[in-house]
């Protein structure tokens, strides 16, 4: 125990201690308070503390000591020592050093009674099992100092416990001289205040701690309202469960330090959460929250967010938020309405405003926890309405509820209100007044006519308030909207300090206006004006500037109409000004005019308001500013490229038009027309309608100039891509006086009074036979032709002209070659073609004579080379090499490809040159052979007829050929051709996939199912056909898995795509039951379905082995045959069910009978049996079932009675009920009863089939 005679914590309390006590001790962990719910240090931890200093405590009660050495290292076996030092003298003799550090302290002696408890707690030196942390007097002392910051609310939640001090004894000094460090204690302690603070009941109780703290010569006292309580009941059962087990009661408190003083204020602590002792959780609230918390394992952690489920289950979680949304708001709300009591009753109180100093939510958000938030806000929604908790400086000031109470944000408000009427104003910061609102508290506002009525008529504001004060006052009266009350109020502010009175019916009028505006009429008054400093304001400027505020008030802003006004005082209305300067230094000049036309501009303003002042600039022809005058509008003066308009606006002039330089406006369109194409045209359209006559004066140049100022502009004057004239130009563009005609010599003619040739066609005369007075129209390129025919100018037609105005003639000179091709190139060209095809107007290669185009022939194609060489049915090569003029020649009938027509034109000019004399034999012969020969090699693409084929025949048995150049019919190369047409396996093939690919999920077939399967089956036909042929390789074409073949019954669903299989899903001979089925759709087509992939069932029997059949067949009884055959013939007539067998009693023996083999051997059995069985809706698939199954039994019956005969026969008539699906079935029941060649049969069928197994 050596190590334990150090440095220690002394801790005395005046009280000693019971049996109880002591036992409670040696419990760590347990407590003996544990089972009284109302305890504080029912969680038997609070001593447990020590242990954190020391190993071994101490302490001195009454007449005993007592050790503590929880891990039985210094008192042996125990794991506490309690002694009686009065009554064991050997004790105090041999453990004097143990007794020494006592001896002094707080007057301890041992050899009397020690009238209170005395702990010491040596502190640890060294590590241990216990705790690893080592203290010492530095460390300790630093603890206290730390302590005492928090000192002065440590007692606020205990019960017992009035005061504690901190003292010294230090190592050169006496037990008896310790030196106090500081001391805290309650100077109010009442009898009544004892019971309150021991108050365990459900309901609320509140009272006054006044709690001194002395630090040396520093005595600071603080005064604190609690309030504590409870709830009764818990409606949660799983709350009332995990209360009982706990041993928990829903209780809380609340504690706030009131503010007495500017020291209260500095002695304010962050709120934090107390289980009567503070925690390390802060809240920075301005009170401390106590409760019946369940605490983390450390007993340091309020679980109140889900989101540290890890550290605690969610019941505790449940408690902790039911007593912080439950429990302590209610407290909360207490709290708050003792302490307005007291303040009601106590003017020590600094800050009146209650509810604001102890706001129940923190002043920073950045410290703003969720839970605490919830908490807050739980609060305010129990605030009272009806109780005085809200501080109003009305009058003398006084306490008002929420039900009496008008809330506003601004102070100065509330002073003004608080002077100037009787209204229960209250000032709260406008973040609580919002936080209210979000809790769902009802806030009556301060009305805004109520204060307007306490200002009405007093005009002597200004001298007791500041500018900004009055503003602050304007815009709360102005922000409920209500401006037709504003009447007799004088809060208008002006220059000069001055404010005008609000009066909507005065003729007075101030004027919103900004300095640089004010400067733009000079000779108004200032006081007319609204002080432009209100724009600093924003929303007092929103308010200013709303229309609606101007309409309700006398206040104006200086805009367009107020200018409207204002502009007599510096312009002398109805005379316009000659000879204006635009740079003079007086108004008005070219700035001052563009500031008044922006205003104007800008504005809805109607320009009637204007018209009677000159503000609209002239500067060509002279400058000058006229009046608004609707009748004669000036032309704005192009604004950019004036060297590309300077012909237009020179003619302009010149014809009488005025412009400006004022730049276009919308608003101005009726006065100014914009320089756009439109308005220059309508310029010429008015100066027309005036005078025709200028017009025909003008210079070429002139007229050049608005010909291309029209074709330059078309698309401003024109829709539909330019081939329809807007209705609104027509008429002046149809007068205009500027084209162009075909006359010689420079003649310029209007649309309406010319005609339109042929597109692209060059004609010689300008008159026309038809029109006398009217000229064509010199048409020099695409622009010209598109707007004469958008202008409707009347069109000569390429088929008129051609038609009526044009001989062709018979051979072409150097002229007709170019107009032909104007012809065969024109747009129109589509318009004659027809009519011009019969023609000869196409010159050919050999001479000057003209053809139709069908009469010529290709000479780059060796055929028709071949076969008409020497004649003019060739086309010219300026036609032939030129790909725009051949492909009109194809058009037209040209001849470029052999075809089936064209080879018969050659074989017949062969026929025709051998009747003539002028060809050599040779030639002639080799001729003839060349174009036979291209016939046996172009046989396939000619696709000639059978009818074609016999014309062609005589021609290759012309006489004038030694022996024929083309066999006869019999000959082997026709019989080649016998099938020309017949598509090949492999197209079939590939047809047939785009049928089950594609048509099959087409919904156009599925109303064509008929036809549909009919195509399928031409299909399967000719490839089944094509499959017979040993010599076909088509087998290669079929791919593994293609779904090509429909497998169904006759009234299935052809598109049905689970119909459609591919060849190794299926397996021919199968059965209906078994999978892989083939359907009477593909039954027929077996070749075909093998090479495609299919699997072929093959039956059991060995086709090479025929001597054992002889030899079985041989074996066979006649007899045992007609049994079977007549069993047999039973089935097929309809019995159904398997037959039960028939018992025979004789003489006390029963004899087992099968029913269907008595049946089979008499009539009076099969009579007896067959009538009630029978069944008339059987399915062949069920039947042949039902048959396999009796000759399963038969086989069993026949083995049992030994009826060899009879087991042979249906052996060999059960080889035809052998299938995949019951293989292995039958070869057990085979091998069960010895049928030998049942069991031979099915291990072949096995062996033969083991694929599909």
């Amino acid at each position: 125990m050596k190590d334990w005679q150090g440095p220690a914590i002394w801790i005395y309390n005046d009280a000693m201690f019971n049996e109880h006590d002591f036992n409670a001790l040696l419990n760590i962990h347990e407590g003996g308070k544990r089972s009284d719910p109302t305890k504080i240090g029912r969680f038997g931890i609070g001593f447990n503390s020590c242990f954190h200093f020391t190993d071994v405590p101490s302490f001195v009660s009454g007449k005993y000591i007592q050790f503590l050495d929880p891990h039985e290292k210094f008192l042996g076996k125990q794991r506490g020592l309690q002694i009686n030092f009065l009554e064991n003298d050997k004790f105090r003799h041999l453990f004097k050093d143990q007794l020494a550090p006592y001896i002094g302290v707080e007057g301890c002696r041992f050899d009397k009674e020690f009238k209170g408890t005395l702990f010491r707690l040596p502190l640890r030196i060294r590590p241990s099992e216990i705790c690893d942390e080592i203290f010492n007097t530095t460390k300790i002392l630093n603890f206290l100092e730390k302590l005492k910051s928090s000192a002065t609310s440590e007692l606020l939640f205990f019960r017992n416990i009035e005061s504690f001090e901190v003292m010294h004894i230090t190592a050169d000094s006496s037990p008896n001289q310790v030196m106090s460090k500081w001391k805290v204690n309650l100077t109010n302690i009442t009898r009544d205040i004892q019971i309150q603070r021991r108050y365990t009941d459900d309901k609320f109780t509140s009272f006054r701690l006044n709690v001194e703290f002395r630090d040396g010569t520093k005595n600071v006292s603080n005064l604190w309202q609690v309030c504590i309580g409870g709830q009764k009941s818990i409606a949660d059962e799983e709350l009332i469960k995990f209360a009982e087990r706990h041993r928990m009661l829903p209780r809380g408190g609340v504690a706030a330090l009131l503010p007495l003083s500017n020291e209260s204020d500095k002695n304010r602590e962050d709120g934090r959460l107390y289980c009567y002792l503070p925690l390390p959780q802060i809240t920075y609230l301005p009170v401390h929250l106590n409760g019946n918390w369940a605490l983390s394992s450390d007993r340091s952690t309020v679980l109140l967010n889900n989101d540290s489920l890890a550290d605690m289950d969610k019941s505790k979680l449940a408690w902790n938020r039911y007593l912080l949304l439950k429990i302590l708001p209610n407290l909360y709300v207490k709290l708050l309405e003792e302490i307005v009591g007291f303040a009601n009753n106590n003017n020590t109180i600094t800050h009146k405003q209650i509810v604001e100093y102890f706001w129940p939510l923190p002043k920073s958000k950045e410290k703003n926890s969720i839970y605490v938030t919830e908490f807050g806000r739980e609060v305010l929604k129990k605030l009272p309405i009806d109780k005085p908790l809200f501080w109003s400086a009305t009058g003398v000031g006084s306490y008002v509820s929420l039900r009496e109470g008008f809330f506003e944000n601004d102070k100065f408000i509330i002073e003004i209100l608080a002077e100037y009427s009787k209204v229960k104003s209250v000032q709260l910061p406008l973040d609580m007044l919002n936080e209210l609102k979000l809790a769902g508290v009802e806030l009556a506002p301060v009305p805004a006519g109520m204060v307007r009525q306490n200002l009405k008529g007093i005009n002597n504001l200004s001298s007791k308030y500041k500018y900004h004060q009055l503003i602050k006052l304007l815009v709360f009266i102005l922000e409920d909207e209500n401006y037709e009350d504003l009447d007799d109020i004088y809060l208008i502010p002006l220059y000069d300090n001055q404010w005008g009175k609000f009066d909507k019916l005065s003729e007075q009028k101030y004027y919103l206006a900004t300095r640089e505006q004010q400067n733009l009429v000079p000779h108004v008054n200032l006081s007319n004006f609204v002080y432009d400093k209100y724009c600093e304001h924003p929303k007092l400027k929103a308010i200013f500037e709303h229309e609606k505020f101007h309409d309700q008030t006398n206040v104006r802003k200086f805009n367009a109409t107020s200018l409207a006004s204002l502009l007599a005082f510096e312009l002398q209305p109805e005379q316009k000004i000659t000879n204006w300067d635009p740079d003079s230094a007086i108004i008005p000049n070219k700035k001052w005019l563009d500031e008044i036309w922006k205003i104007i501009l800008e504005s809805n303003t109607s320009l009637e308001l204007f018209s009677r002042y000159p503000l609209l600039e002239v500067i060509r022809p002279s400058r000058e500013l006229i009046l608004l005058d609707l009748k004669r509008p000036l032309l704005e003066l192009p604004q950019s490229d004036m060297s590309h308009f300077e012909k237009l606006v020179i003619i302009l002039q010149n014809l009488g038009i005025k412009f400006t330089d004022r730049s276009w406006d919308a608003k101005l369109g009726d006065y100014i027309l914009r320089w756009t194409p439109e308005t220059v045209l309508k310029s010429f359209g008015d100066l027309l309608k005036k005078n025709m006559r200028p017009f025909t004066k003008l210079a070429k140049d002139e007229v050049k100039a608005i010909r291309h100022f029209i074709i330059e502009n078309w698309n401003d004057f024109s829709t539909s891509n330019g081939t329809k004239v807007k209705s609104e130009f027509r008429e002046v563009l149809c007068k205009l006086p500027v084209w162009p005609t075909a006359a010689k010599g420079e003649k310029f003619k209007s649309p309406n009074d010319g005609l339109l040739p042929p597109k692209k066609i060059e004609i010689l005369s300008p008159k026309s036979k038809c029109y006398s007075d009217k000229l064509f129209l010199n048409v020099k390129n695409d622009d010209y032709q598109k707007i004469l025919e958008a202008l409707n100018v009347h069109y000569v037609d390429l088929v008129n002209y051609l038609k009526n105005h044009y001989t062709f003639p018979r051979e072409y000179d150097d002229n007709y070659f170019n107009f032909i091709k104007s012809v065969l190139t024109s747009s129109n060209f589509h318009e004659i073609q027809s009519w011009i095809e019969s023609k000869p107007v196409i010159p050919n290669r050999s001479n000057k004579k003209l053809k139709t185009a069908r009469d010529l022939y290709d000479h780059k194609t060796y055929i028709f080379r071949i076969a008409f060489e020497g004649t003019d049915r060739f086309l010219h090569d300026e036609f032939q090499n030129n790909t725009t003029y051949l492909n009109i020649m194809k058009r037209m009938g040209f001849k470029y490809q052999v075809t089936r027509q064209t080879f018969l034109e050659c074989a017949r000019a062969i026929q025709n040159q051998s009747q003539e004399q002028r060809y050599h034999s040779d030639d002639l012969i080799y001729r003839a052979t060349t174009v036979v020969h291209y016939l046996y090699d172009n046989i396939d693409d000619l696709n000639y007829s059978d009818a074609e084929y016999e014309e062609l025949a005589p021609f290759t048995q012309v006489a004038l050929f030694h022996s024929a150049v083309i066999p006869k019919p019999t000959s082997p190369i026709l019989t080649k051709y016998k099938k020309f047409g017949m598509p090949s396996a492999i197209q079939i093939l590939e047809h047939l996939r785009e049928v089950a690919f594609k048509l099959s999920k087409s919904n156009q077939w599925k109303y064509e199912e008929f036809l549909f399967k009919k195509m399928l089956d031409e299909m399967y036909n000719a490839l089944n056909e094509e499959c017979e042929d040993e010599d076909s390789e088509l087998a290669k074409s079929f791919i593994n898995g293609e779904r090509i073949f429909l497998n169904i019954y006759p009234n299935e669903n052809a598109f049905d795509e689970s119909n459609w299989k591919a060849a190794n899903d299926l397996i021919v001979g199968v059965s209906l039951s078994e999978e892989g089925f083939v359907k009477p759709s593909l039954a027929k087509y077996k070749k075909l379905l093998e090479i495609a992939g299919s699997g072929t069932l093959r039956s059991g029997e060995d086709l090479d082995d025929d001597s054992d059949q002889d030899d079985q067949a041989e074996k066979v009884n006649p007899q045992g045959e007609i049994l079977l055959n007549s069993l047999q013939q039973s089935l097929k007539n309809g019995l159904s069910e398997p037959l039960n067998d028939v018992i025979f009693t004789v003489k006390d023996q029963k004899i087992a009978a099968n029913r269907l083999v008595l049946a089979c051997a008499a009539d009076h059995f099969k009579h007896s049996f067959s009538s009630k069985y029978r069944d008339e809706d059987w399915s062949q698939e069920q039947e042949n079932e039902r048959q396999y199954k009796i000759l399963m039994d038969l086989l069993e019956a026949s083995d049992y009675y030994n009826l060899m005969n009879l087991k042979n026969e249906t052996e060999k008539k059960l080889f035809e009920y052998v299938k995949l699906c019951n293989v292995d079935e039958v070869l057990d029941h085979a091998s069960n009863y010895n049928a030998d060649s049942l069991i031979k049969y099915c291990n072949k069928f096995i062996e033969n089939n083991q694929s599909f197994l």
